[in-house]
């Protein structure tokens, strides 16, 4: 199982809401099956590449395992307005 699994389920305890993106329906849905005590989480099949993120829409992005699969230049520049107040970027 995917590292973020787990820290989705984590997220979902001190923060709200809690959305999880994943290519992968087959690991969205696992995912979403054992969070389902969580009210507070969302589970979308995405592509981060060309998923149109919400402009200051998140307090926190938290990326396990994912960036160094994604192009770093569009990733940023797309993304640069989706955080908002004071915004936190956390990459494992």
């Amino acid at each position: 199982m995917r590292e973020w699994n787990v820290c989705a389920r984590l997220l979902a305890t001190r923060a709200e809401p809690v959305l999880t993106l994943d290519v992968s329906p087959r690991m969205i849905r696992l995912t979403r099956e054992r969070s389902r005590q969580y009210a507070n989480s969302e589970f979308q099949v995405a592509d981060a590449v060309l998923w149109e993120f919400p402009v200051n829409h998140f307090d926190c992005i938290v990326l396990i395992a994912t960036l160094h699969h994604l192009p770093l230049e569009a990733m940023f520049t797309k993304n640069k307005g989706c955080l908002e107040g004071w915004p936190c970027f956390s990459v494992q």
